[in-house]
């Protein structure tokens, strides 16, 4: 594969960027080339890649076609898929593709990733090979904040809390919760009951975007009073990462709402913040002070707790934090406050 990039690269020609009139690279349909020459002068860097993109979904594809072919992805409760040694060794196979496509830093990989972690996660409600540990940080790499939320706190308040869930029984609602509050206090993961770390990584990161919308929000209602929400949202529109305040205008329509808003996030991200802390420390040392060995994460067998869950939480997320300007400068002077504060 190319090299880490400290960005998702859009949608545009690898040679000469441009965003219009793009051909899609037929073996990856990862890469856009402006024209077929552009495309052959890449093809010496792009060639590794594309191969191990193609090659890696054409076995996912081989595979699925058997699956198939023997009845047994059609007529399979989804709840029971992997239960097949088969069926699971393509949900590997499936997974191995799409985190090929993250490790392009195309937007079009990462959004082809998403579509595949999805499917995969509802086609095995078991989820034994932890595909959910992928999705929320896709879903924040896309701006599809409000999606991300929804999707971590259904997990923790249906499938690790509801005493009744049972995710072999594919007759239950899956997935539902819609539109949840964002600003809500985080005492849903807070206590004995611990989410697993990736997701908790991932929602910090989404209320400090948040808690950054709503900061630049605050300074243009101080700075030029009368603005309307929509006003508002066009000005912090280029600085604010996310697309909650877009979905919720009405949380920047008055002074009152928005202050309110503003506190309720903060004190959230120290709940968070102290969750992350009691389930896997190493995690927080990792995203400010990252290593080589950390880059180079290969395992999904870990203890809880231990630096090899660490290692995989930052590998699924790592990518969300460093798009996310400022963001992890700002959990470094956090930590750094936090470590200050214990030393008098």
């Amino acid at each position: 594969m190319e090299k880490h990039f400290t960005h998702m690269i859009p949608k545009r020609c690898e040679i000469c960027e441009a965003k219009e009139g793009l051909l899609r690279c037929a073996g990856c349909s990862t890469y856009y080339f402006c024209s077929r020459a552009h495309q052959r002068e890449y093809w010496p860097t792009h060639k590794s890649t594309c191969n191990t993109i193609k090659k890696a979904k054409q076995v996912a594809d081989d595979m699925e076609a058997e699956i198939r072919a023997d009845g047994y992805y059609d007529h399979v409760p989804t709840a029971a898929f992997s239960d097949d040694p088969r069926r699971r060794m393509y949900i590997r196979a499936r997974m191995t593709h799409a985190e090929m496509l993250i490790r392009s830093w195309r937007h079009q990989g990462i959004k082809d990733a998403l579509t595949i972690c999805q499917a995969l996660v509802r086609l095995d409600r078991v989820d034994r090979e932890s595909c959910r540990d992928l999705v929320p940080a896709l879903l924040l790499r896309l701006g599809r904040d409000q999606e991300c939320y929804d999707f971590c706190k259904w997990w923790q308040a249906v499938a690790c809390d509801d005493s009744d869930y049972n995710p072999r029984d594919a007759t239950l609602p899956f997935l539902d919760i819609k539109d949840a509050d964002a600003t809500e206090p985080a005492d849903l993961w807070k206590g004995e009951q611990f989410p697993r770390i990736t997701h908790l990584g991932t929602l910090q990161l989404l209320k400090m975007r948040l808690f950054r919308g709503l900061q630049l929000a605050q300074r243009c209602r101080a700075t030029t009073p009368g603005l309307s929400a929509a006003e508002i949202l066009a000005r912090i529109r280029g600085e604010y990462r996310g697309d909650i305040l877009e979905r919720r205008p009405e949380l920047v329509a008055d002074d009152a709402t928005l202050n309110e808003c503003a506190t309720r996030v903060n004190e959230s991200l120290a709940d968070l913040l102290h969750s992350i802390t009691a389930t896997n420390k190493n995690y927080l040392i990792m995203l400010v002070s990252p290593t080589e060995e950390e880059f180079q994460a290969n395992t999904h067998r870990y203890v809880p707790g231990s630096e090899e869950e660490a290692r995989l939480a930052f590998s699924n997320t790592y990518n969300a934090w460093v798009e996310s300007p400022g963001a992890i400068e700002q959990l470094r002077k956090v930590l750094g406050i936090i470590v200050n504060a214990g030393m008098e």
